[in-house]
C-alpha cells in the first residue's frame, strides 16, 4: 500500500522547496528508488566541530561535554524516500568529513534512519529530530578509539540530528549533530573504544 502511494505522493503538486507544506503535508510513501530531482525531498548540511571525550551517556544525559583536540568538518547529502505518518519521514545520508588536530583522517559513512517533524512549537520554532545508523570507515587511527593498542576502521555510525528553522522557510535551518561510533556493544570485536564528536551546521533542502 506504501507503494501504491508513493505514485499519489509523486504526482502531489509540489509547492515551494521552503514551504512547510512541502515537509508535513504528503500522504504516507515508501520509494527508496526515486531519486527525482527540486522535489524538496534532497538536502545537503555542512558542519563542524570537536570531539568529545567522555562517554555518551553523560554528553547526552548530563549535557557536560569535555571537548578535546580533534576537530570534525565535512558535509551530508541526504534524501527523503518515504513518510510512515504526517509525523515521521524515512530517510537516507552519505557523509564525507574531515578530522584534524591530534590526527588526520577522514570519516566515511553512508546510514539510514527517521526524523520527527511535529512537535508543538514548530508554528514558532520549526523543529525535526532525526536518527540514523549505518557504516562508518576511517581512512586513519583516532587516538580517541584506541584501547589497548585495539582499533577498526570499520565501526557502527550513529548520527542523531536536531534541526531549527523559522517557521516560514524550513527548508533552511540550523543543525546540531552528534557523531558517534560504537562496537555495538561489543559486536565488533577488537574495536577499540568509541568516539563521539558533536558538531553544528547549516543544511539545506533542494
Amino acid at each position: 500500500m506504501l507503494i501504491a502511494d508513493a505514485a499519489t505522493a509523486a504526482e502531489t503538486p509540489r509547492t515551494d522547496v521552503g514551504s512547510a507544506d512541502l515537509l508535513t503535508e504528503r500522504p504516507a510513501y515508501f520509494a527508496p528508488l526515486d531519486l527525482s530531482v527540486k522535489d524538496g525531498r534532497w538536502w545537503v548540511t555542512a558542519f563542524a566541530g570537536a570531539v568529545a571525550k567522555n562517554e555518551l551517556s553523560t554528553i547526552v544525559f548530563k549535557a557536560s561535554p569535555d571537548f578535546g583536540a580533534s576537530y570534525i568538518a565535512g558535509a551530508s547529502l541526504g534524501r527523503e524516500f518515504g513518510a510512515v505518518s504526517d509525523a515521521l519521514r524515512l530517510e537516507w545520508m552519505a557523509t564525507a568529513a574531515a578530522v584534524f588536530g591530534t590526527a588526520d583522517f577522514v570519516d566515511l559513512r553512508f546510514e539510514v534512519g527517521a526524523r520527527w517533524i511535529r512537535f508543538p512549537w514548530n508554528d514558532v520554532l520549526f523543529t525535526t529530530v532525526g536518527a540514523f545508523v549505518g557504516p562508518s570507515y576511517l581512512t586513519g587511527r583516532s587516538i580517541y578509539e584506541d584501547e589497548e593498542g585495539e582499533f577498526s576502521r570499520v565501526k557502527n555510525g550513529l548520527s542523531i540530528e536536531f534541526t531549527f528553522a523559522h517557521p516560514d522557510h524550513p527548508g533552511t535551518a540550523l543543525v546540531a549533530r552528534l557523531h558517534h561510533r560504537s562496537t555495538i556493544f561489543g559486536l565488533i570485536p577488537d574495536a577499540g573504544t568509541p568516539s563521539d564528536f558533536l558538531t553544528l551546521g547549516v543544511k539545506k533542502r533542494f
